[in-house]
Parts: structure tokens; sequence; C-alpha cells
């Protein structure tokens, strides 16, 4: 799944993720979910199935995307720092 991290200092903090399966990038076609302990749907749909992957991925990044939403990290620290579910490689 593609997820954006907002970069604009955006108030609202909400990661966006593409809602469709597919490699092509669809900023059009994203659900909008919070960065807290207990993510939850803030707009959009998602299937049950990858509402449970993106809560475990905010849940085991929860530190590094708060440092980086509140500009206590920069960019690459937020890529050096998050820990993808299921593991890569």
């Amino acid at each position: 799944m593609r997820v954006w991290v907002p970069d604009d200092g955006a108030v609202d903090g909400n990661i966006r993720v593409q809602t469709t399966h597919t490699a092509e990038i669809r900023p059009n076609d994203v659900a909008l979910v919070s960065i807290s302990e207990r993510p939850w749907l803030v707009e959009g749909e998602l299937q049950e199935s990858d509402a449970a992957a993106v809560s475990a991925f905010v849940m085991k990044n929860l530190e590094i995307l708060r440092a980086y939403r509140y500009g206590d990290c920069d960019s690459g620290d937020l890529v050096d720092g998050l820990r993808r579910h299921p593991p890569i490689g």
C-alpha cells in the first residue's frame, strides 16, 4: 500500500493512504488516517484488512511519524526510522 505523510506542516497531521491496490500513483484515491495510538479512519474508505495493516504501520511507527509531524526530524530521518509492515526483504 502507498502511504503519504504530510510534509507541509499540515495541522491535521493525518496520513493519506491509497485505497487502490495498483502500482500506479493515484493521489485522488485516498483515505485519511489519524496518527495516534489508536489510528482511526478520518475520511474515505478502507477494506478491513487494509485498515488493519495501516493501523499496525502507524502504531509501529508512531514515534517517528509524530517527530516528523512536529518538525523534530527531517524526511531523511523519517525514511531511515520507518519500520515497514511486513518487513521488506
